[in-house]
């Protein structure tokens, strides 16, 4: 076989292993591509699971922070406290004579 030949085979057999080895790649990389795809839907769901989850939660907050306001509104003063104590003292004494 001469040279040229030889030379000729040796390259045909290297750009074969080289189509190989590049559609073996390519396949590779469209696994790769597939797999960060699903990832990157499934942390979508994740986060907007989440998301949800912080809003029901911030909701229920305000709504026991309105009812803390609330009922801090409602709560006696220091002098209704007092003259709610003289009050309840003076029913205690009528219900003594009684």
């Amino acid at each position: 076989m001469s040279d040229t030949k030889l030379l000729k085979k040796i390259i045909d057999g290297q750009s074969a292993m080289h189509a190989s080895l590049l559609s073996e790649l390519n396949k590779g990389l469209d696994n790769l591509k597939r797999e960060i795809s699903d990832l990157e839907k499934s942390l979508k769901q994740d986060i907007h699971r989440l998301e949800n989850k912080v809003d029901k939660n911030s909701k229920r907050l305000d709504l026991i922070g309105r009812q803390t306001a609330f009922l801090e509104d409602d709560t006696l003063t220091k002098e209704e406290f007092e003259e709610l104590e003289q009050r309840v003292t003076k029913v205690e004494e009528v219900l003594a004579v009684v």
